[in-house]
């Protein structure tokens, strides 16, 4: 009876859990870009001592399916205001299909009778299936995004950390459990001294497979088999040709305009044989203005290195003047002084007793401060004690930090231990170990030192945060100080 009472008691505190997640995950799901996801493979079929290739062979597809999430479309691949209404139709039935997720999820954790939570969650099962159908049919038209770099996906965030999700049995389970919208997959083997893969690809939207090839290839030999199938695997998500053109450009900080509008990407993803423009410009160097044209089904890389301009004279002024100018540590003068711009970067300091030191950075394309470079008082201390104070600051709030961590690793292994008690206390008492009395007895003297325990971990925490973003602080006022 009393287990019964202490399920009836936490199940609305975590239903009150789960709906208060779905309202703040809902309003980000509206926007949410389709997520693809990349599996170990199977290993199964292989010795122990190639077990390994499960997991390096889908990292090293991974790598080359970069594009996916570094991509940026060209002006001409947005079609059409039409296409631009259909990207917020499809975003649309993705934010009510996380809704209906969301929902049934829910269900779980709601009190009735099992046979209505069963009728309930078949219901929004099938709800969710309608709308996936909804959106595959509209996947057919093209949705482009409305005046702005378009990703098409992200990659699944563990990704970021070169994580992969675990090997697939049900693709259908998996990319419900890591909520992903396309899942890569495979299995690997051994056979005759060659290794043997398969590699898939399937669409939770649709809930069908829509891409499957299998592989041999000697051991030295796999990566050009990977290569392969990037663009058939690519083009089967993406459902249509690509071209994708990488940008070469020097010198790196230059700007890139393709089609009248400026990307900052290197890497751009086209659907159509047309002719583009792209312009390159930078400080110091002479522009370049070229015409390209991409074929959908080839790769394709430009390569654009500006030659210097005319050489560019350069002058540095202070308030006060008089200052002393140095280039790359040698002085050069006193402002006024006039340099040339280089074709590298060069560091220019600014120094003038009783005043802080000024730093600028000249390079070929680096914009320079115009009018005079205002020299600021500084506290009439030299630069190294103004140093020396900012680092005995630095250690001296480390310390505070380092000296109150004991205190919230102490105190939360103590309330731990009280919980773990008063847990097998109840355990105890459920099980008739012990009696009524002895277990109200017990209770009397534990509870307190457990809440107690628990407000000094809570406290010592709170502390050790205040304390780890006063250290922070000071260290960005120590690295400052050494400038």
């Amino acid at each position: 009876m009393e287990s019964r009472e202490l399920r009836r008691k936490i199940k609305f505190p975590l239903l009150a859990f789960f709906l208060i997640l779905g309202i703040f995950a809902f309003p980000q799901s509206q926007n949410r870009k389709l997520v693809l996801g990349m599996a170990q493979f199977d290993a199964s079929g292989l010795s122990n001592e190639l077990e390994s290739i499960g997991t390096l062979l889908p990292r090293q597809f991974l790598k080359k399916i970069y594009f996916f999430e570094r991509v940026n479309l060209s002006n001409a691949s947005l079609e059409s205001i039409e296409a631009k209404k259909k990207y917020l139709e499809q975003n649309s039935s993705r934010a009510k299909i996380a809704k209906l997720q969301n929902d049934r999820d829910t269900l779980f954790f709601q009190s009735m009778e099992q046979a209505q939570k069963s009728v309930a969650i078949a219901r929004k099962e099938s709800e969710i299936r309608t709308e996936f159908k909804k959106l595959k049919d509209d996947a057919n038209t093209t949705a482009a995004a409305p005046d702005e770099d378009f990703f098409l996906l992200e990659l699944h965030k563990d990704h970021a950390d070169g994580n992969l999700l675990p090997p697939v049995k049900s693709p259908l389970a998996a990319s419900t459990l890591s909520m992903v919208d396309y899942l890569i997959y495979g299995k690997c083997w051994e056979r005759n001294g060659y290794l043997g893969f398969t590699i898939s690809v399937y669409n939770a939207l649709s809930q069908k497979e829509i891409f499957t090839s299998t592989q041999y290839a000697s051991l030295d030999d796999i990566d050009s088999s990977l290569d392969e199938l990037v663009r058939p695997v690519a083009e089967s998500i993406l459902e249509t040709q690509y071209s994708l053109v990488e940008l070469s450009i020097l010198p790196n900080d230059a700007r890139v305009v393709v089609d009248g509008k400026e990307t900052g990407s290197k890497t751009m993803l086209f659907f159509l044989n047309q002719k583009h423009t792209i312009e390159v410009s930078a400080p110091g160097f002479a522009p370049v203005k070229r015409d390209f044209t991409v074929t959908t089904g080839e790769n394709a890389t430009i390569e654009i290195a500006l030659a210097l301009g005319k050489t560019e004279n350069i002058i540095i002024d202070s308030q006060p003047q008089g200052s002393r100018v140095y280039m790359n540590s040698e002085k050069i003068g006193i402002t006024p002084v006039t340099i040339e711009r280089s074709s590298q970067d060069t560091i220019v300091r600014i120094e003038n007793e009783g005043f802080n030191t000024e730093q600028i950075v000249i390079g070929p394309s680096s914009a320079i401060p115009q009018g005079l470079i205002k020299m600021e008082l500084n506290n009439g201390k030299s630069h190294e004690v103004n140093f020396n104070d900012a680092k005995d600051n630095f250690y001296r709030s480390l310390g505070f930090f380092i000296g109150v961590l004991p205190v919230s690793v102490f105190s939360y292994g103590t309330f731990k231990m009280y919980g773990q008690i008063g847990t097998k206390i109840a355990s105890d008492y459920e099980s008739g170990i012990i009696s009524t009395a002895d277990f109200n007895a017990a209770s009397v003297e534990i509870n307190p030192q457990y809440y107690a325990s628990q407000t000094v971990f809570w406290a010592a925490l709170g502390a050790n945060i205040l304390l780890a973003a006063n250290a922070i602080f000071r260290l960005v006022l120590f690295i400052d100080s050494a400038n």
